[in-house]
């Protein structure tokens, strides 16, 4: 793993959203919390906070997920802008179960596919590079399909709708310069 402050990065603003991940809840998220900026096909794009702590971000979640039968918490993937750390169009999947420790989740965005690290529930690419590349493949595609292996039982497959990605990241960039 490399990509230092990533995880920590990306947990502050989940910290910070994990009250208002619901659609219904951010509609009624008090001062201060995520504002929204619209719902685009499949994605809802948000900002929160201000001036240097302001950050933007757009969620989704799978249209389908397997195995069926297994109880998950959030399964979701977001994209942040955080323009006080210069950062731009950061991804992270989160599979709402731990991963299996050093394992590496596996997108399939077309005939592209790409190789994320774990952490907990999550996956991220390695780097900066990894996100655009990932981006800018989701803006072309149709579906992302997301495989994690958790730390018991069978791996996880989750398939997002790419409807509106490109929407909504126009969105969050438009919102975070």
């Amino acid at each position: 793993m490399s990509r230092s402050g990533v995880v920590p990065g990306v947990l502050a603003v989940l910290a910070a959203t994990a009250v208002i991940l619901s659609p219904a809840a951010f509609a009624q998220a008090p001062k201060g919390q995520a504002k929204p900026l619209g719902k685009f096909g499949a994605y809802e794009a948000y900002t929160l906070g201000d001036g240097a702590a302001k950050v933007c971000y757009f969620v989704g979640r799978p249209k389908e997920s397997a195995p069926k039968n297994v109880k998950r918490n959030d399964v979701y993937v977001i994209v942040t802008n955080r323009p006080a750390q210069k950062v731009v169009g950061e991804l992270s999947f989160s599979f709402g179960q731990k991963l299996k420790d050093a394992s590496e989740v596996e997108l399939t965005v077309g005939k592209d596919k790409f190789k994320l690290f774990t952490k907990d529930d999550s996956a991220w690419a390695r780097d900066a590079a990894g996100d655009k590349a990932i981006l800018a493949a989701m803006e072309k595609g149709d579906t992302v399909i997301a495989r994690g292996s958790p730390t018991k039982g069978a791996d996880f497959v989750d398939t997002y709708s790419l409807d509106g990605v490109t929407k909504a990241k126009q969105a969050i960039d438009g919102a975070c310069k």
